[in-house]
This record gives structure tokens, C-alpha cells and sequence, in this order.
């Protein structure tokens, strides 16, 4: 048995998104296994540091800041007090946005293993989306350049949300020491753990030693359910932001409206906290997890239609555990998940005809659409259950 501290700088309960999800799961797994202890920021301004509820089965530590505490040099040295108290065996850094380089700074005596589980820590826009101007950007902060940090920094003050931009402000991202800071944490990890082979690229050139280990899906959850008793007609679902060009439901659009104008009849729904002004379109609202397989219950189709590289694409996944054909773009993680014409279908990004074409198919073939649809739920129980992501990635990194 090891003793493993996990270290995170956002982590909140319930959580707000995937990652805290995916750390939650993967940590719950490794304290039946080891003694785990995970350290959080306690700070509540802008955004919801170390606000949990309920009990997690793992100890949780929170490490409480003020507002001129929550610097560099204070995660470091709070942080670093906390490991040399603790005295683990192996290190975990979980999220922590533009802190990174100081959690690895604190942990630099200890075997530590660093997650990216989005780009937040490789691009200042929009809190990591690495996409700008319709293509992946090939900007990169770490590197001294000019033109880049005259770039990044645009991003930063006009593409963040106040929180990311606070953080990037007091973290320092834009000094030469922060890089410094930053390329030597990455060079001395004993592992570096990404969720696509695109983020790899990314990080290569700073250590060899890096892993892509996927996300995973609660099958017991996420599961086939019966469609509700007043569903009428097909159902065409994306699952996620909307009114987000990025997320590329206005492509899903496009090829809805050809094909209604051939008169091909289904409903398109998509999820969105703002209204969704499409034409044609039902908005199912923002759907919190413990909601969101009685949507899929009610879908037919589901596409994933990003033209961003999406760091893994769990909504697939959530789709495929529900027994539910998918199309996803060839992009990220998302490419990954599914095999074309096995399990799904993977079209090029940001192109209406071949979307259009696949639609069409799942539309005019139900026996296609369960085939395809159980296919994938099969895959999920192989390969992306937390129990087979921690029996056939974590357990053997720590043992």
C-alpha cells in the first residue's frame, strides 16, 4: 500500500464538469488500493475552490487562502508544507488551470505524475480551447516568442472568463520564470498523463514519458432505458453547448435543414443555458448529469459535431453507454472513442456533406441504428467502465 497525495487547485463537489469527474472516480479506486489523500484550494472568489458537499471516499484536505495568498509562491509554499507533513510515496496534480508549475515546484522532491485533462495549462483562450479562427492554434506560450505571448495575452484579456484571468494574472504566466518554472516540471515528471494523441504532440518535446489514458463512463448510469411515452418521431440529439460555434452545432444544423428540405422527417434537439436561435430546433435546456440519460432515453441519433479538438468527448461516450448510435468529427479524443462503421461513424470537421450522408443513413435504417447503438455499448463495457480504465491504466502506474 502507498500513500498518494492528489493535488488540485479546483476541484469542487458536485462537480462542474468532466475533469472533477474523472479525478473523483480515478481517486475513489486508488484509496481502495492505497492510502489517498487529495489537497484542495479552499477559496471561493470568482469561482467555487474546494466548495464540497457530501462525503467523497477518500480524505480530503482543504488548504484555505486569502485573496494575496493566492499567488505562485503561496501555492508552492502551502502546498509544499502540506506534502512534507504528508510524506507520500507518489504525487498526483490534477487540475489546477495556470497554477501547474507551482504544484510541480511544491512536489519536486516526490514521484509525480502530472494530468492534463484539457488545455487549460497550454492556452490562455477561453480557458484552453487551443482553436482560433476556425483551426487548431499553433501558438504556444511555453516558447519565447513575441509574436506568441503578444497573441496568447490578446486571448488572455479578451478570451477568459474573470477567474481564468485572475488566476493567469497571479500565476505570472507571461515571465520568463514562469516558463522556466513550467518546462522543468514537465521535464522531471515521472509521467504525464493526457487524454488524446493531439495533446501528446503537444507536450512531447518536454518529456518522452507521456501516457494517454482515457476517460470513462459510469455504464451503471448511463445505461439503454426505454423512451418516454409521449416520444414522437426521430430524435436527433447534440449534447453539450449550442450556441458555442466550436462545439459545431451549426453545422449539425445545416445538414438537418438539407435534409428537411428533401423531406426527410426527424426533430433535432440540442442543450443550451441560452436560447438557441436556429430554426427548427427544440432547446432541452442545460441538463445536470443526474438527468441527462433520460435524454438520451429520448434521442435516436446522437452527434458530437465539434470543430474544436475536444480533449476526450465524454458526451460520446455517455451516448454509447446508452446503447445510442453516434457521429462524432475526426477530431481530439473524440476520434479515438469510436471506430467508424463499427461502433459509429467519424466524419471530417466542420463539412456538411458526409454529416449530412451519415445522418441520412441512421435516419433511413433502424437496424443499423441498433446495431450501431449496441456496438457501443459493448465497447463501453470492455474498455471505458471506471473499473477497466483504473484495472488497465492506474493500477499499475502506482503499484
Amino acid at each position: 500500500m502507498a500513500k498518494i497525495a492528489i493535488l488540485d487547485t479546483v476541484f469542487t463537489w458536485p462537480p462542474d464538469g468532466g475533469a472533477r469527474t474523472d479525478l473523483m472516480e480515478v481517486a475513489s479506486r486508488l484509496a481502495s488500493d492505497h492510502e489517498v489523500v487529495m489537497f484542495v484550494v479552499d477559496f471561493n472568489w470568482l469561482f467555487p475552490r474546494g466548495r464540497i458537499t457530501g462525503a467523497l471516499p477518500f480524505a480530503v484536505r482543504k488548504i484555505p487562502f486569502r485573496l494575496s495568498e493566492f499567488t505562485g509562491s503561496g501555492i508552492t509554499a502551502k502546498f509544499k508544507r502540506e506534502l512534507d507533513r504528508f510524506k507520500p510515496d507518489h504525487v498526483f496534480i490534477g487540475d489546477s488551470w495556470y497554477f501547474k508549475p507551482y504544484l510541480m515546484d511544491a512536489a519536486k522532491e516526490f514521484p509525480t505524475y502530472v494530468r492534463f485533462y484539457a488545455y487549460e495549462s497550454l492556452c490562455l483562450r477561453g480557458g484552453g480551447t487551443l482553436f482560433r479562427n476556425n483551426q487548431i492554434c499553433p501558438r504556444n506560450y511555453l516558447v519565447r516568442s513575441k509574436a506568441a505571448r503578444i497573441t496568447c495575452g490578446f486571448c488572455a484579456l479578451f478570451r477568459s472568463s474573470r477567474a481564468h484571468f485572475h488566476e493567469i494574472l497571479a500565476a505570472r504566466v507571461f515571465t520568463d520564470d514562469y516558463v522556466d518554472r513550467f518546462i522543468a516540471g514537465l521535464t522531471r515528471a515521472r509521467n504525464i498523463i493526457v487524454y488524446n494523441e493531439f495533446a501528446k504532440t503537444r507536450l512531447a518535446g518536454y518529456n518522452p514519458r507521456i501516457k494517454i489514458i482515457p476517460s470513462g463512463v459510469d455504464a451503471a448510469r448511463f445505461t439503454p432505458l426505454p423512451p418516454p411515452a409521449d416520444k414522437r418521431g426521430i430524435n436527433v440529439l447534440m449534447v453539450g453547448r449550442a450556441m458555442d460555434r466550436n462545439k459545431g452545432f451549426h453545422i449539425l444544423h445545416r445538414a438537418s435543414r438539407n435534409l428537411w428540405d428533401q423531406g426527410v422527417e426527424f426533430n433535432l434537439l440540442g442543450t443550451s443555458a441560452r436560447p438557441i436561435r436556429l430554426d427548427k430546433v427544440i432547446n432541452a435546456g442545460w441538463m445536470p448529469q443526474e438527468k441527462l440519460p433520460f435524454l438520451y432515453a429520448q434521442s435516436d441519433i446522437c452527434v458530437v459535431p465539434s470543430l474544436w479538438p475536444e480533449p476526450f468527448g465524454i458526451v460520446a461516450l455517455e451516448a454509447m453507454a446508452c446503447g445510442k448510435p453516434v457521429i462524432v468529427s475526426k477530431v481530439g479524443g473524440l476520434q479515438d472513442i469510436v471506430s467508424d462503421g463499427v461502433d459509429g461513424y467519424v466524419v471530417e470537421p466542420g463539412m456538411v456533406a458526409p454529416l449530412q450522408q451519415k445522418l441520412l443513413a441512421l435516419l433511413a435504417d433502424p437496424l443499423l441504428r441498433q446495431s450501431l447503438g449496441q456496438a457501443g455499448r459493448q465497447k463501453v463495457l470492455n474498455k471505458f467502465t471506471w473499473d477497466a480504465i483504473y484495472e488497465n491504466h492506474y493500477a499499475a502506474l502506482f503499484s
